[in-house]
Parts: C-alpha cells; structure tokens; sequence
C-alpha cells in the first residue's frame, strides 16, 4: 500500500496556484458586479490574508493523502466541493472581512473530513476507475423505462401548458425563472425539480439506448429554456467530466489544474461572461454564506422555519433565505446558501458530526459500482443548497434510493481491488 508520492507536490501546487487565482478575483475583479460582488473591505498582506493561508494549507495538506487516492465520480464530486466552497472561503474571508467562527468551521470541516475519508478507505476501499467488469443490474433497464415515462409525462405538461421561448441568452435567465416559479406549483414542484437531476441524468449516463441518452438531453435543454437556470446546463457538462476522468490515472490533477485554469483566465482577462459565471458560482454564494453567519451570529436557528417548526420557535418573518436577499441584495431575491452555512446557523458546531457522518456513510455505502455518477448531482447541488433541501426538493433521497437498487441488484459479484495497493 502507497500514496503516490509523486503527485502529492503537483497537487499542493495546483491549489496553492487555484487559492492565489481567487485571492486575485475576489480583491480586483468580483466587485464590478455591484451588489451581487464583494465589498471589498480587507486589504494585501494583513494578518487576515496571512491567517487565511495558514488556514488553507492546513486544509491543502490534509486533503492530500485523500486527493492521492481518489478513484470516481464521488471523489471528485467531493474535490469539486472543496474547491467551490472553502477556497472561495479562504479568499472571502480576508477580501470582504468575513466572519472568523465561520471561517474556522468550514476549515474543519474539511480537514476532519478529507482525513477520515482517507482513513476509511483502509477499512472500505473502493474500486479504482471504471472496471468495464463491473456488473450491470438487473434493474438498470425498467429504471431507464420508468424515467422516461415520467420525464416524457413531464415534458409534454410542460409544452401543454407552459410558453417556451427560444432565448438561449444568460441575461435573460432570471427573468425567465421568476415566471416559470410563478407557473410551477402544487404537487409538481417535486417532480420538475427531479426532473434533470434524476430523470434526465439517469438517461444520458446509464441508459444504453442512444435515443434515450438524446431524450435525457434534449429535455435538458428544453427544461433550461423553461426554467431559465444554468446550473442544469452546468450539471451535466460537470457530470460528463466526472465521467471521463474516472478512466485517467491523474484524473485529480487534471481537475485542479482546470479550476486553478478557469480562475486564473477569469481574473486577468477581460471577459464578462467567464467573470460572471466564476463570481456567480463560487464568489457569490461565499459572500453570501459569511453574510448568513454574521447576520444571525450567537443563534442556532434550529430549522424552525422548516422541518422542525413544531419543535423550535422562529422569531422571524419569512425564511432566512428571504431575510438576507431583502436586507443584503434585491428585495424578492432568494438568497440561497451552501450546506456548510446552512447547517452552521442552524446547529453551530453541533453540525458537524451529523456532516461527517453523512459524507463518510455515503463513501462506506457506495465503493464499488458502475452507476455512482448519478450521485453526482447529489454532492454537485450542496455548493449552493442545504443538505436537507437537497435531499427532499433536489431529489437526493431519490438518487441514494436509486443507486441502491442498482447496487443490490447487481448480476454478479465484482471482485474490489483495495485503492491504496501498488499498481
């Protein structure tokens, strides 16, 4: 058993380059966006800029006997969300003076998970890239049937109903989307929200019928031109390169060096849109996590304006989504914010052992199967949600459901080669 030691400098360099990149964006760049930008209230080179490297390369060098190691689809999803919120975090926290507490909770978060994700990969390893001998379930073709039928349900009470227009413009999208929420209610909020995560994500990685995989598209598309939300367009693009590297030996290299490539083009060239989308993506729910922890620093929200409202009493008018939007942004923006912010204003520290437990029982669970991209979105959609809400409204009990009737149902034994043995 051995850590590629060959890598481990490659990849401490790529987030060191990937850290500097975002430092860079958020100080000079993120705040032409005006208010959907940073306020910029820190400066170069203060104990705030020097503490938050201390900070991150503790978490760089943690994280590196993991990195080493990664194997598929859910370890890259989790490198993906390392980088979306705790570096973002990093550069946040000295540019816009963010809160301290929180800072130092998502930092050990990250350390204690990425060790223990390591740590238990002696006890459960996982299987490396995709073995074409993995098996195929039995239930892989009446769940490609079942998705169909409900995602074709879906698409022509969409087209029924609903006025789609062909405008494939980004600036567009938000108006688009404030008219499809109108539209959208009762008991079909739950399946149009599984629609792509699930339904139409299930067809274009699993199914092997070629018109089942352009269906899954195509409804992609049509769903983006309803909705007018980009991260579908995004989530599957994401998942179609989760799915390539799991066949690369130095697929976790090859990732840090497209982000630490994507930031480092989206600071120093003038180019709207690639700034826009780094700033919407990865700046803009960070600022907007700090703003949710000092906004209700000293509570423990407790979720009482949620699942739990039977159980804990909530002393405000509308959710804390809809406090920060109004008082920090635009009046009526929802102002939608990472799980790691999420469950800190709700539970604080108390947090981060139902945290753990779930990133750790969801490696242990699934190790060794051909279908754990679809859990993709899963991990993918907690950058800018709460775990709750993705579980329940982004489908994520669905997926984990799904996933272990594949897995279970698998046609024959697959023998796991351990992911530490020398290759």
């Amino acid at each position: 058993m051995e850590i590629k030691v060959c890598r481990l400098p490659v990849m401490l360099a790529l987030l060191v380059l990937t850290k500097a990149a975002l430092d860079y964006f958020a100080f000079h760049v993120s705040g032409v966006y005006g208010i959907y930008g940073i306020d910029v209230r820190g400066d170069w080179f203060t104990s705030r800029y020097f503490l938050s490297w201390l900070v991150s390369l503790a978490v760089f060098i943690s994280a590196l006997p993991y990195l080493s190691i990664c194997r598929d689809e859910i370890d890259f999803a989790v490198v993906f969300l390392v980088v979306a919120t705790f570096l973002p975090s990093a550069s946040v926290f000295w540019a816009a003076e963010g809160d301290g507490e929180f800072f130092a909770f998502g930092a050990v978060f990250w350390v204690a998970c990425l060790l223990l994700l390591y740590l238990v990969s002696w006890v459960a390893p996982w299987a490396e890239g995709l073995d074409p001998k993995l098996p195929v379930s039995r239930m892989q073709a009446p769940l490609s049937a079942l998705y169909a039928v409900v995602l074709a349900l879906l698409l022509v009470n969409l087209l029924r109903s609903y006025s789609i227009g062909l405008d494939f413009g980004f600036d567009t999208v938000y108006q688009r989307r404030k008219e499809f929420v109108a539209w959208l209610s009762g008991g079909w909020t739950y399946l149009y929200a599984w629609a792509v995560y699930v339904f139409a994500a299930y067809l274009v990685f699993v199914s092997r019928s070629k018109p089942l995989k352009l269906f899954g598209l195509g409804y992609t598309l049509v769903f983006f031109l309803a909705a007018g939300d980009k991260v579908y367009l995004f989530l599957i693009a994401l998942m179609a390169v989760f799915r390539v590297l799991r066949h690369y030996g130095r697929a976790v290299p090859l990732l840090l060096s497209g982000f630490a490539v994507l930031f480092a083009l989206a600071a120093m060239l003038d180019s709207l849109w690639l700034g826009f989308i780094v700033n919407r993506f990865v700046i803009l729910p960070l600022d907007i996590a700090y703003r949710y922890a000092s906004h209700f620093a000293g509570e423990h929200l407790m979720y009482g304006y949620s699942f739990l409202s039977g159980f804990f009493p909530y002393r405000y008018d509308g959710a804390p989504s809809q406090i920060i939007g109004d008082i920090y942004y635009k009046r009526g923006d929802g102002a939608n914010v990472n799980f790691l912010a999420d469950a800190y204003v709700n539970l604080g520290w108390l947090a981060l052992p139902a945290l753990l437990t779930f990133f750790i029982g969801l490696r242990v669970v699934f190790r060794n199967s051909r279908y754990l991209v679809l859990l993709c979105p899963l991990l993918v959609q907690l950058m800018n949600a709460p775990l709750p809400t993705v579980l329940l409204t982004g489908g994520g009990i669905l997926m984990i459901v799904g996933c272990l009737l594949l897995l279970r149902s698998n046609q024959q034994p697959v023998a796991v080669p351990h992911p530490l043995s020398a290759q």
